[in-house]
């Protein structure tokens, strides 16, 4: 049974919309469920970032992770990298 607002297009709820892109909450769920598991099996956060970040299909969504990635890459620490990125990753989930 679908809600009203799920049936019209485009009214997706707990979405984040911003001028690159729209990431929903359910997609920041799936990652973090993915990059979790991901980590619990002993991958690296590098290679964790990255397959998680190849397996998205929202494009915006690969880019941010593919960013953060770098960020780690360089010396960053995860939760500056992520908060760089407060369109997708808000205060409470950094």
């Amino acid at each position: 049974d679908m809600s009203s607002a799920q049936a019209k297009p485009g009214a997706v709820p707990h979405q984040v919309t911003n001028m690159q892109g729209n990431v929903s909450e359910a997609e920041v769920k799936q990652f973090s469920a993915q990059f979790g598991n991901m980590l619990s099996k002993g991958q690296s956060l590098i290679q964790s970032l990255a397959a998680s970040a190849q397996s998205q299909q929202n494009e915006y969504l690969k880019t941010v992770i593919g960013q953060v990635q770098k960020d780690v890459g360089g010396g960053n620490p995860l939760s500056a990298s992520m908060a760089k990125h407060p369109d997708v990753f808000n205060q409470e989930y950094v």
